[in-house]
């Protein structure tokens, strides 16, 4: 179902894998649909690859299909800057506020001009209200 998840969603965070969406109507409806096969030959080329096949048919007989072979954030196949911000500002999101998180992000990209380390650790510390 994580792929019918992912459809829905953009993307797929943990805490969507550790909740169970299978109560959810659109997503089992569309899991139904959702056949994973095995192959041989991306499984010869595992774990220096990780390679990836998906195959979409339409209800018109339209089918798109696309490959990956490195699975995305790997060296071969690296995120932008955008990508990575993006992603950190979602995983973030359950600890610290965008307001934090893109405060973080501007002082790692800056990291090296840092005069008191402590500056960035107090940003990464998270802090409960008592």
């Amino acid at each position: 179902y994580i792929l019918a998840l992912a459809a829905f969603q953009k993307n797929v965070l943990i805490d969507y894998i550790l909740h169970d969406w299978s109560t959810d109507p659109k997503i089992s409806e569309l899991s139904d649909y959702i056949k994973v096969f095995y192959d041989d030959d991306l499984d010869r080329h595992f774990p220096q690859r990780y390679t990836s096949i998906v195959l979409i048919k339409t209800r018109k007989g339209d089918s798109f299909k696309e490959r990956v072979d490195f699975a995305r954030g790997t060296p071969q196949n690296p995120m932008t800057r955008e990508e990575i911000n993006d992603k950190f500002i979602a995983l973030a999101a359950t600890t610290v506020d965008d307001s934090r998180a893109m405060d973080i992000i501007e002082m790692v990209s800056d990291l090296e001009n840092i005069e008191n380390i402590n500056e960035l650790t107090d940003l990464l510390c998270f802090k409960q209200a008592i």
